[in-house]
């Protein structure tokens, strides 16, 4: 259905919200592809009650598809993407230990 949405309709943006915390929703969120982008505070009205919602969203470039519209991504992005070192093995463990 993605591949549909994103070549057959022309979508260039897919958008995912849950409640936060639930885990179940964001694991299949997360395992086709949508990124994380934030929480938004009192998103969700359920049973009276505001909840926040954890969003997401998958551009065609996520899935390796052309856009009609070019997308830059920001450099806060970009490093946010980066590869990075895991814990305990990186810089900031050694300048800690240094002090």
């Amino acid at each position: 259905m993605i591949e549909w949405a994103f070549t057959r309709l022309g979508v260039e943006r897919l958008e995912w919200c849950c409640e936060a915390g639930n885990e179940g929703s964001r694991a299949v969120a997360l395992g086709v592809g949508f990124r994380m982008e934030g929480t938004d505070r009192a998103r969700i009205v359920h049973q009276g009650t505001r909840r926040d919602a954890w969003r997401g969203a998958l551009l065609p470039s996520d899935w390796g598809l052309p856009s009609t519209t070019p997308y830059l991504p920001s450099e806060a992005s970009e490093a946010a993407d980066a590869p990075r070192e895991p814990e305990g093995s990186g810089r900031a463990s050694r300048a800690a230990s240094a002090v």
